[in-house]
């Protein structure tokens, strides 16, 4: 993992071969969402949802799976795949993840221009006990 830290995108064929040739599937999981996070970073949004993909496909943690189903949502959502991105959302059902959910449930309603579900979504995303400090300044663009 070090590779991927110090080489960026660069160290992906090593972090791919890694993750091809590791017996235990959850340090290959981890590798993915590793390998995932430099190709955003670098912009390859496709293929960071295709490594978002098969770590969620092939973690046995269920601790891991909201975390990666709202990865994939994001990404689904800069890509302007909005119900990609939804349904996605729709498969985390852990309490602790409900304001991030509402809020990029908000920002998916903003992109496709429907500012009464936005702000339903944030003031939603607001009342939740994992609420994002920026969901006012959100809320506050909204009454602009």
């Amino acid at each position: 993992m070090n590779a991927l830290q110090d080489k960026g995108t660069d160290a992906q064929a090593d972090v791919k071969a890694f993750i091809e040739s590791n017996e235990v599937k959850e340090y290959s999981v981890l590798a993915a969402l590793q390998l995932a996070k430099a190709q955003v970073e670098a912009q390859d949004l496709s293929a960071a949802l295709e490594q978002l993909k098969w770590a969620q496909s092939n973690t046995q943690d269920a601790a891991l799976l909201p975390l990666i189903s709202y990865r994939i949502a994001r990404i689904e959502t800069e890509m302007g795949n909005f119900d990609a991105a939804t349904a996605e959302l729709s498969n985390v059902t852990d309490a602790a993840w409900t304001g991030r959910i509402a809020e990029l449930r908000g920002d998916i309603a903003i992109r496709q221009g429907d500012k009464d579900a936005a702000y339903a979504a944030y003031t939603e995303a607001q009342q939740a006990a994992d609420a994002s400090p920026t969901l006012q300044m959100k809320l506050d663009d909204l009454a602009k």
